[in-house]
């Protein structure tokens, strides 16, 4: 107090003013460089919390900024015009999640930005930021994740974050690409590539990161992320956004790299495949004379069934595991007989459904009571499938 020159009145003065304005305070009496911005609205983040931020910062060590990276084909990456600084290296058996706000890459618009963070500790490791184009941004993305452990990326799905997610996928063949899941009127559940920003999530996310940072769940490593934290305010009309002349580039890539780090990795799951019944072994006559097998099968087909019927069937019968052969020009060879016949698979198809057929005349006198007449109908089906 003796050093700056103050006096007890002054002080007193200055504690009375915190307390009415609270957080008010540091726009209407602002301290250093990063305060006296604050010129409209109410700061969104607790200013106790980025001050206290801002004050670790200081004190750590500098960032590795590198000026290249490896894509996905091996080749070098140069990083210039962004800048990519690293507090925290990638370990080996670590996770970590990348939220990406995509620009327009103009001299004088909005910078593209990413933040990565650690997904089981939710400190900040890295900072991607620059004015680049999209396409460009889609590739050092690419190499940034591939960096990370194969980090989940989201990218921001408005304006150019299409082109970013279409290079993404179809260009590089990012694996682990985040897919966000919204439900539609009906109540089913949609799963779309990228993070949308919209009115339903920006209250949400935004909220999350105020709560992170003022609770020190969230450790942040970069000065510039907590400059756009303070300029990033409430207006009058109640929409958080940036200051005029100011940018969020930072504050909306961390806060869609936390929710990501909340959101659990969704399970799929897993049909179980219903077990097909195995149809009857056909018998193929060594003679190869297909036509004359095939006329004589169609003769021997139970009363009623009518060619409807069969086409049916054909079509929804599976081939017996035993009659599985190799395909040549078309047609099935079956090497169970002598002879060695080839002969059509629907032949095969037909032979089947003969002993399927009497199968179910079986189970149909199974009422009856009659065992004689049971017998006697299992018995001329092995007749009329084995002559």
């Amino acid at each position: 107090m003796e050093a700056r020159g103050l006096k007890h009145d002054q002080l007193r003065w200055r504690r009375a003013k915190m307390r009415d304005l609270r957080d008010r305070f540091p726009q209407e009496y602002p301290e250093d460089d990063v305060t006296c911005f604050l010129a409209s609205g109410r700061c969104v983040f607790e200013m106790q919390a980025l001050m206290a931020a801002q004050q670790r910062i200081v004190s750590e060590a500098r960032a590795d900024e590198l000026s290249s990276l490896i894509d996905h084909e091996g080749n070098a990456l140069p990083l210039p015009p962004a800048r990519l600084l690293i507090w925290k290296h990638p370990e080996p058996g670590r996770e970590y999640v990348i939220g990406a706000d995509v620009g327009e890459g103009l001299a004088h618009g909005d910078a593209s930005a990413a933040c990565v963070i650690d997904k089981e500790s939710g400190e900040q490791a890295a900072e991607l930021h620059g004015q680049i184009s999209p396409e460009r941004f889609a590739r050092l993305l690419d190499a940034l994740g591939r960096h990370f452990n194969r980090a989940e990326l989201a990218v921001e799905r408005n304006n150019h974050g299409h082109s970013v997610l279409n290079t993404l996928f179809h260009g590089t063949s990012y694996p682990d690409l985040y897919h966000h899941t919204d439900y539609d009127q009906a109540g089913r559940n949609r799963r779309e590539l990228g993070w949308p920003t919209d009115q339903k999530t920006k209250p949400i996310m935004i909220d999350d990161l105020v709560e992170a940072i003022g609770g020190g769940h969230f450790l942040i490593h970069s000065s510039g992320l907590v400059d756009e934290c303070f300029t990033f305010v409430v207006t009058d009309t109640g929409s958080q956004e940036a200051q005029p002349r100011k940018h969020d580039d930072r504050v909306i890539a961390a806060a869609i790299a936390w929710q990501v780090r909340k959101r659990p990795v969704p399970q799929v799951a897993f049909r179980r495949s219903r077990q097909r019944r195995e149809m009857p072994t056909p018998r193929v006559p060594g003679d190869g004379n297909a036509r004359l097998w095939r006329q004589k099968m169609l003769c021997r087909l139970p009363s009623g069934l009518g060619r409807t019927g069969v086409c049916g069937v054909i079509s929804r019968i599976r081939a017996p595991r035993s009659a599985r052969g190799r395909w040549r020009r078309g047609r099935l060879t079956h090497s169970r007989s002598a002879g060695s016949a080839a002969l059509p698979i629907r032949e095969l198809f037909l032979c089947s459904y003969i002993g399927t057929a009497y199968s179910h005349r079986l189970r149909r006198t199974r009422g009856e009571g009659d065992s004689r007449r049971r017998n006697r109908v299992a018995r001329q089906g092995r007749q009329q499938v084995h002559a």
